[in-house]
């Protein structure tokens, strides 16, 4: 039954009118993104990952192949609802089983939700290790086209020089812990400072946008941070607001553009100033506490670094002189053009329906201490309990398929049914700001305030409020949310700084689960069955919780399991090579007796067997 459904569903899929279709192949690469070399993780050999541009209801597959041999991966597309299809939402532990090493998953799924997004792993702290890249949803007939006339994309991010396993767990080198803003990969840290980090350090050229004079373009900013906010400012250019995770806004003018992690904007930039190279200056901010000790004591440690927006025609300048170029008269960047992004204002908003069900999630935290580590951990609670269904041997949209029953109140994980109007209340009850990503839905951001929300509808916008998907909940302060539960499946709501998602700081929502039961494709089934047969035979079974801190928590120690794959394909790549050898100098032998010259330049090999590396196991 599970393979008829799956077959089922591949054939909807071909039916699709038009296939955009993209192979990922995910491996380790020494770089130096900032100057520091170290692994990250690399998508068809690029850091960043490609560009995935597609068109508003365009059917997609992305193929992703984890040539990575101890970890396993998955890939989530934010911004994206996945509508009709919950099994492609690529939440580990929630909707599907990461993929593990040397194995091939295909995302199938729509592009109905226009805008600019990104896709990236949603699993352990893999994104901060650089597993992210731009997924571009152009509408047709865009009102924003004649705005503009070229296109760029800036993928915002933080650089550690430690690895996401090491930054899980504190230790005394605690400079490995201050964040580098990147620019499409590329950031500063001072080869020439006194940090040890040196010894492994080389300059690297800084990240360029060229133009011309006289065009105007429209930069998709995509903020990929795992850790801090950041703030884009272009020196001697105004920024002209026209688009937020894929909400088109009345357009405003101001001189810097403030992000935190998940976020987007969409700006329109004109090159109207001389010929030269400008500084594009990015600065990390909401970042008092980057030491893990909290004491901050390194101000200027790679919090700023800078692109340039030079215009053809520019002398393109040496490191130090655009290090000190672009500044005005006071020596200071422009001054930044305040805005609250709460009551930002779209371009033709619409009153949200009214709501049928309110759940409100009280916010706290508490402090522990592991030995050994320099900086406490964090628990985090949503009314007083912790969430816990994020790395479990089976799905949950499948405990929920097979009928499973879960409590809002023990299990934080909350039930609606099909067309039920949520409005969510967050009282975040601690001075740290959170990023909350809502996967599967858009929702009405209604207002926000300082303390607990008291009840007061007057400070709500109940007439046009912003639709997106990602919103920050300030520290000590209440937020107030909306959405329609339409898409039926199982969704994951969390916070998007990616050391607190590793803490399972979220809640989940099962929508119309008597509905997702008679319409689930189940297209990950071949996907679960082969990774339950290598969990059962080198790791733990597939009903068995991991235990906490052990290597086959996430990883699932298939360090094992890559050794053997590899031995396997090396011998049938040896056996195929001698069996072909053998099939030539027979047929030498019979063009030989019938007097034939035997075809000389015949230089088939067996290059095209890919094979993993091992330089780091």
């Amino acid at each position: 039954m599970r393979t008829l459904a799956f077959l089922f569903s591949l054939l909807v899929a071909s039916s699709w009118a038009a296939e955009h279709s993209v192979d990922l192949q995910v491996t380790w690469k020494w770089q130096n993104p900032d100057g520091y070399w170290r692994n990250v993780f690399a998508i068809n050999n690029q850091f960043p990952g490609p560009i995935i541009n597609v068109t508003e209801g365009d059917a997609v597959v992305v193929r992703v192949t984890n040539m990575v041999p101890r970890d396993s991966i998955s890939l989530h597309f934010h911004g994206l609802s996945m509508r009709g299809h919950p099994e492609m939402d690529g939440a580990a532990g929630f909707t599907q089983l990461p993929i593990p090493p040397l194995q091939t998953y295909e995302y199938r799924f729509v592009a109905t939700d226009v805008g600019t997004h990104w896709y990236h792993a949603h699993m352990a702290l893999q994104y901060c290790d650089g597993l992210y890249g731009a997924f571009i949803v152009n509408k047709k007939n865009d009102p924003l086209r004649s705005m503009y006339d070229d296109e760029l994309v800036a993928v915002l991010s933080d650089f550690f020089h430690a690895d996401g396993t090491s930054l899980a767990t504190p230790r005394p080198d605690a400079h490995h812990w201050l964040p580098v803003p990147l620019i499409n990969g590329r950031g500063q840290f001072d080869c020439n400072s006194t940090h040890e980090e040196v010894r492994w350090c080389s300059p690297v050229e800084r990240a360029e946008f060229l133009v011309t004079q006289g065009r105007k373009y429209r930069i998709r900013l995509i903020g990929a941070m795992s850790r801090v906010g950041f703030k884009f400012s272009i020196s001697h250019h105004s920024l002209r607001v026209v688009s937020r995770q894929g909400l088109e806004l009345e357009p405003f003018q101001t001189n810097e553009v403030a992000l935190f992690p998940g976020d987007r904007y969409d700006v329109i930039v004109e090159a109207s100033q001389p010929i030269a190279e400008y500084k594009i200056r990015v600065q990390i901010t909401g970042c008092d506490a980057c030491e893990p000790d909290g004491t901050n004591k390194q101000p200027n440690y790679g919090y700023i670094s800078w692109a340039a927006f030079r215009y053809q025609g520019a002398i393109k300048m040496s490191a130090s002189e655009f290090r000190l170029s672009q500044t005005d008269e006071q020596g200071n960047p422009l001054q930044s053009t305040t805005y609250s992004d709460h009551r930002i204002a779209p371009a033709r908003g619409s009153a949200p329906p009214p709501s049928t069900r309110t759940w409100t999630l009280n916010l706290t935290s508490e402090r522990f201490w592991v030995e050994n580590d320099v900086a406490p951990h964090r628990r985090w609670f949503f009314n007083g309990r912790e969430f816990s269904g994020m790395m479990t041997q089976t799905p949950l949209l499948y405990r929920v398929l097979r009928g499973e029953k879960f409590s809002a109140t023990e299990d934080l994980l909350f039930t609606a049914n099909d067309g039920e109007v949520i409005d969510i209340i967050f009282n975040a009850q601690h001075n740290q700001d959170h990023p909350m990503h809502l996967h599967g839905y858009k929702f009405w951001v209604l207002g926000t305030g300082k303390g607990n929300y008291n009840g007061d509808t007057q400070f709500l916008n109940l007439r046009d409020p912003p639709h997106i998907d990602t919103i920050n909940v300030e520290g000590n302060s209440w937020l107030y949310l909306r959405f329609v539960a339409d898409n039926p499946g199982v969704w994951i709501m969390h916070c998007h700084l990616d050391f607190h998602h590793k803490e399972e700081m979220a809640v989940g929502f099962i929508v119309a689960p008597e509905k997702l039961r008679s319409t689930a494709t189940l297209a990950h089934v071949p996907m679960c069955d082969t990774y339950a047969q290598l969990t059962q035979k080198y790791g733990f079974s597939r009903d068995e919780e991991p235990e906490a801190g052990s290597e086959s928590n996430g990883a699932l120690g298939f360090t094992a399991i890559a050794f053997v794959i590899v031995g396997l394909f090396l011998i049938g790549a040896t056996a195929g090579v001698l069996f072909w050898k053998q099939q030539l100098e027979t047929r030498k032998r019979q063009q030989q007796d019938a007097e034939i010259q035997p075809v000389s330049d015949d230089k088939r090999t067996n290059d095209d067997v890919v094979l993993p590396t091992f330089d780091e196991m």
